[in-house]
């Protein structure tokens, strides 16, 4: 079924099991990494990256267990500049689930958003029945993780806050405007390196997630992965890597708070359906 795989985003693709042993297709759209959903799914090629998950196209089937491991193993191949393609038999049920999977955890739309999303490069595609339904189950997950986690919706109003406490050096406006701000990052290794000072904004991010209390084992490294994990998955903000027209050098990082009506710009409207264009490179963590 079909003519051959999909390009999804930059980096994902859709196909199925032809698709996956077609050595000139695949070189044609780079890719890297392999990931097969089916009953008897086994790595063929050599010189590719592969998860192989047993899986048959029944509603009874638990594919939601496969998720995170998915997950990972595509954004993983795709933040390292590779290219994933993730097939079934056809190409229709249960890769085009673990496709809308993804989409769901790196952005911040629905299920059914994302799946008109891949339809929309994919038109036949339709994950069963049962598949649909775990799919509903991982969102309702997901927006409860984030309903019992504060720091997960109130990142920005926490952050705003602590800017204006002014308790954090180097935690500033770096506009008159407020859209942007500077934050340290000065790296560990440094030899003026001064935890209380320098790493004291990200292990408040870590108390406030519950994730360190006095008395623990300090892991400043891990405090600042999970703030910055936080801020490239946030639909509000942006890092600045352009910083040439700032008054700005390391060790800081620059942030844009982004304005609501920017944040939709990831989905465009295109013949009725909606496509994507656009997924930032975020990090991908996990209670």
């Amino acid at each position: 079924m079909g003519n051959g795989m999909n390009k999804v985003v930059d980096g994902l693709y859709l196909g199925n099991i032809r698709d996956s042993e077609n050595k000139e297709s695949l070189s044609q759209n780079n890719i890297t990494h392999i990931l097969s959903v089916y009953n008897n799914a086994k790595p063929v090629l050599e010189d590719m990256t592969y998860l192989c998950i047993h899986a048959a196209d029944a509603s009874s089937q638990n594919l939601s267990q496969h998720f995170k491991e998915s997950i990972r193993f595509i954004h993983e191949c795709r933040l390292n500049g590779g290219a994933c393609l993730v097939h079934c038999l056809a190409g229709v049920s249960r890769s085009t689930t673990m496709v809308v999977a993804y989409l769901m955890t790196v952005t911040t739309y629905s299920w059914e958003e994302c799946l008109s999303a891949v339809k929309a490069v994919r038109s036949f595609v339709g994950p069963n029945y049962g598949f649909q339904h775990q799919l509903q189950e991982y969102q309702m997950n997901q927006v409860t993780e984030m309903s019992v986690n504060p720091g997960g919706r109130r990142l920005k109003q926490w952050l705003v806050e602590q800017i204006h406490s002014g308790r954090y050096p180097g935690l500033v406006w770096e506009d008159d405007s407020r859209t942007m701000f500077r934050i340290p990052w000065k790296h560990a290794g440094k030899q003026d390196y001064n935890q209380e000072v320098d790493a004291s904004i990200f292990k408040a991010w870590a108390v406030f997630k519950g994730k360190f209390k006095e008395g623990e084992k300090a892991e400043p490294a891990t405090w600042k992965t999970r703030l910055r994990c936080a801020l490239n998955k946030s639909p509000d903000f942006e890092e600045v890597g352009d910083r040439s027209q700032l008054d700005i050098s390391e060790p800081y990082k620059v942030y844009r708070i982004v304005p609501e009506e920017e944040q939709k710009s990831e989905f465009i409207f295109h013949c009725g359906d909606i496509r994507i264009i656009n997924i930032r490179n975020t990090c991908i963590e996990w209670m």
